[in-house]
């Protein structure tokens, strides 16, 4: 799988890595977070020969309120 929302260059010193903090790529697998970029494993860095890097950018929450009944029929979210 191809990265999302990840821009990567190299001057083949430094490692420039550009990501729209605002994009929302849906839920994480467990639903605990939203992910915002991934290069979804490891993937070559940009004119840099041998050189792999693995990022995922993440925040917490995904924004759906799960409600869930108590013992005594209450509702909690």
């Amino acid at each position: 799988m191809a990265s999302k929302n990840i821009d990567m260059k190299s001057d083949g010193k430094t490692l420039v890595i550009t990501i729209d903090l605002t994009a929302d790529l849906g839920p994480s697998r467990t639903g605990k977070t939203t992910i915002v970029a991934s290069t979804f494993g490891n993937v070559a860095v940009p004119g840099i020969e041998g050189m792999k890097i693995g990022l995922t950018l993440f925040k917490e929450g995904n924004g759906i309120v799960k409600s869930r009944q108590n013992g005594n029929g209450s509702v909690q979210a």
